[in-house]
């Protein structure tokens, strides 16, 4: 399997991750955590901004931008330096 699908593969599933949390955390749902753990805690914490921005919107845009490059980069390789 060619390394930037692997890329393009997770960078889709940290989008869909990060839209689940985006979206259960509007909703004001709980978290389903497989660790046994407080997930609602970690989500809900002030530590979950960065200059007043949630993470999990700058999560969204990284995996995005992630995943739109590779898309870009996998159809069009001629473009790549090399």
């Amino acid at each position: 399997m060619n390394f930037s699908l692997v890329i393009i593969i997770s960078a889709i599933f940290g989008l869909l991750l990060t839209g689940n949390i985006f979206y259960t955390k509007r909703q004001k749902k709980s978290l389903v955590c497989p660790l046994k753990s407080d997930c609602n805690l970690v989500v809900n914490s002030q530590f979950s901004h960065l200059f007043g921005i949630p993470l999990e919107i700058l999560g969204f845009i990284y995996y995005g931008l992630i995943s739109f490059s590779y898309i870009i980069f996998y159809y069009t390789p001629q473009i790549q330096t090399e």
